[in-house]
C-alpha cells in the first residue's frame, strides 16, 4: 500500500512538472514569435522610409518641364535654295504690285516679257504672298474710275486681265458699283459720239451686258 501511494504521488508530481514545463515552452516561443513580429515591422518601416527618400532623390534628379526645353537645341530653319533668278523674279513682281493690281497669269506674263524663265517666274508668283481676290478687286475699281462697264461687261474684262471666273466675281461683288448709274453714264457717253434711236440706245447697253431694266433706266437717265 505505502508503495502505490509513492507511486501515485510521484506521478502526480511529474505530471505537474510536465504540466509546468509546457507553460514555459509556450510562453517562450510567444514571446520568440512576438519579438520576431516587431523585428519584421522595424525592418518593413526602415524600408518604406528608404524607398520613400530614394524617390524623392528620384523626382528631385528629374529636370523640369522648362529645363527639358531649355535643353533642347533650337529648330533651325529650312535653308534658302532660290537661285538668284528667282529671287530677282520675286523682288520684280513685288514692285509691279505696288504701282498696279495684276492677276497671277497676267503678272506671270509680265515677268516671262522681262525675260524671266518659267521656273523663275514660277517661284515668284507662288511665293509674293498676294491676294488675287484683292488684285482683282482693285483692277475692277480701277476699270469704273476711268469708264462705264455692266457688270458682265466687268466680268468678261477682268478674265480677259487672266483673273479666274471666282475672282472675277469676287470683285464684281464687292466693288459696290450701281449698275443702273453705270447704264446711265454709258447712254450719255454713246450719245456724245452720235445719234442714237432709243430702242437702238437700249439694244447697244444690252450688247454691252447690261440687262434690259438697267439698258432702259440708262436710256431714260440720258433724256429718252
Amino acid at each position: 500500500m505505502k508503495t502505490t501511494k509513492r507511486v501515485i504521488v510521484l506521478a502526480v508530481l511529474l505530471a505537474a512538472v510536465v504540466s509546468g514545463c509546457g507553460e514555459v515552452t509556450v510562453e517562450s516561443e510567444t514571446t520568440s514569435t512576438g519579438s520576431a513580429s516587431e523585428e519584421k515591422s522595424a525592418v518593413a518601416e526602415k524600408s518604406e522610409e528608404a524607398s520613400k527618400a530614394s524617390d524623392s532623390e528620384v523626382k528631385a534628379e528629374e529636370p523640369t518641364a522648362e529645363e527639358s526645353a531649355a535643353e533642347q537645341p533650337a529648330a533651325e530653319e529650312p535653308a534658302d535654295t532660290a537661285t538668284l533668278g528667282e529671287k530677282n523674279a520675286l523682288a520684280s513682281a513685288q514692285n509691279y504690285l505696288r504701282f498696279a493690281p495684276f492677276s497671277a497669269q497676267g503678272l506671270k506674263e509680265q515677268l516671262e516679257f522681262e525675260g524671266y524663265s518659267s521656273e523663275e517666274v514660277q517661284y515668284a508668283v507662288e511665293h509674293i504672298d498676294a491676294d488675287w481676290n484683292e488684285q482683282a478687286l482693285k483692277s475692277a475699281q480701277n476699270y469704273l474710275r476711268f469708264a462705264p462697264f455692266s457688270a458682265q461687261g466687268l466680268r468678261e474684262q477682268l478674265e480677259f486681265e487672266g483673273y479666274t471666273s471666282e475672282e472675277a466675281q469676287y470683285a464684281i461683288d464687292h466693288c459696290d458699283a450701281d449698275w443702273n448709274e453705270q447704264a446711265a453714264k454709258s447712254a450719255q457717253n454713246y450719245l456724245s459720239l452720235m445719234p442714237f434711236s432709243k430702242q437702238e440706245l437700249i439694244d447697244q447697253l444690252i450688247f454691252e451686258g447690261y440687262t434690259r431694266e438697267q439698258a432702259e433706266y440708262g436710256v431714260s437717265a440720258a433724256g429718252y
